[in-house]
């Protein structure tokens, strides 16, 4: 299914919400963004003034803490806390990450590379099957007029011996403790991937009987396509990472600066943030849907879906 919004009164025709298929291209559109492609609009962040689902999470937090749920206090620290959020993203490797790695070792090898590009995929941008790689990355959830709630992944691609600003960046952590979190090359730039939490089914631990390093110590699935006893119990992954971040202690932001932990040493918190986040806003949808905001149409090609604004 696919629904629409309507004015805050409740009155006049219901606005356009995201559809089945606006949902499913977000993060195409997003990495399309990235490279340089400003006719790709990603989505339009919701202003205060709208008083927009997230906002209203934390006034309520603060005007009545003591009726606030366990889950909207879950998911008001994980708003809190996934704000320009250290991680390590397992993106899916390139083409242009092979020859990358390859000119790195061997300086003089960018013809030979080249050719290997163009028999891998033709394209840097085309992906390896079953391959991962890790680069330094951020989470921020934000509001949005067309998605509600939605995940950003901003990243700091440093894998182009080219690109020596980005290294540089990473330089400075390593040598000077300069937060490369915190650096506009990455805050100020457009996300890399972005993930509306309506289509987040299930927030699970990564592991791997392999011992993989991409694994992931935290992987984000959308809705299984096919139900039944037959079927995998989980859908499509939509992004596995580790953290870096703390576990969302306001205490410890408040009287000092963001720190990089060990990896995941905090993954089991952020794993009940992001579950309590998907709950309240699913409440929130179901509130909606009841008090009419929301005009509900069936769509043929996603039969049980929900999209709203």
């Amino acid at each position: 299914m696919a629904a629409t919004s309507r004015s805050a009164d409740g009155k006049g025709p219901p606005a356009s919400a995201p559809s089945d298929e606006a949902a499913s291209t977000a993060d195409s559109s997003a990495s399309a963004s990235a490279v340089g492609d400003s006719s790709v609009p990603l989505y339009t962040p919701s202003s205060l003034a709208a008083c927009p689902p997230l906002a209203r999470l934390q006034a309520y937090g603060l005007c009545c803490p003591f009726l606030e749920t366990e889950e909207d206090h879950d998911a008001r620290d994980c708003v809190n806390t996934l704000q320009n959020y250290p991680i390590t993203w397992y993106r899916k490797k390139r083409v242009e990450d092979v020859t990358n790695d390859v000119r790195g070792a061997v300086p003089s090898s960018g013809g030979i590379m080249k050719g290997l590009g163009a028999m891998l995929g033709g394209t840097g941008k085309a992906e390896i099957p079953m391959a991962y790689v890790g680069v330094p990355a951020t989470l921020t959830v934000v509001d949005t007029e067309e998605h509600g709630p939605l995940i950003e992944v901003r990243a700091l691609e440093t894998n182009d011996p080219d690109d020596a600003e980005a290294r540089d960046v990473l330089h400075k952590f390593v040598t000077e403790g300069k937060p490369w979190w915190e650096d506009p090359i990455i805050k100020d730039s457009a996300p890399s991937k972005v993930i509306p939490v309506y289509i987040i089914d299930q927030v699970a631990a990564g592991w791997s009987l392999t011992g993989d390093a991409t694994a992931g110590g935290v992987k984000l699935h959308a809705a299984p396509k096919e139900k039944g006893f037959l079927h995998s119990g989980t859908g499509p992954e939509l992004l596995r990472f580790d953290t870096l971040g703390g576990g969302g202690s306001l205490l410890g932001k408040a009287f000092g600066p963001v720190k990089t932990d060990e990896p995941n040493k905090h993954s089991d918190k952020i794993i009940v943030q992001l579950r309590s986040l998907i709950d309240w806003n699913r409440t929130r949808m179901a509130k909606e849907i009841q008090k009419g905001n929301v005009a509900v149409a069936p769509k043929s090609s996603s039969p049980g879906y929900v999209a709203m604004s």
